[in-house]
């Protein structure tokens, strides 16, 4: 089975495939085919879906870059130097 990771319009994030959720001490805390992972921030079993966002409106539907564009995010500056002026 392939691993995937699904941004679901509107909900959860969905992982699939062979994957186990560890905690802070690499303990693990389930190991299953499927999780939906809250995006909300609402669910009240965190960090897992409940589907409160579907009462509360919640709205996100993030897309991935295209083919050409960079995947990663340009990096941000962690200097305290101001930039030079143009």
């Amino acid at each position: 089975m392939t691993n995937k990771v699904q941004i679901i319009d509107n909900g959860p994030m969905q992982l699939t495939g062979e994957f186990e959720l560890v905690d802070d001490n690499g303990q693990i805390v389930r190991a299953r085919k499927i999780y939906r992972l809250c995006r909300c921030g609402l669910s009240a079993r965190l960090p897992f879906c409940d589907s409160s966002h579907e009462h509360a409106g919640f709205s996100s539907s993030p897309r991935a870059p295209q083919c050409g564009h960079s995947a990663d995010p340009a990096p941000a500056s962690t200097s305290n130097t101001p930039a030079p002026s143009q």
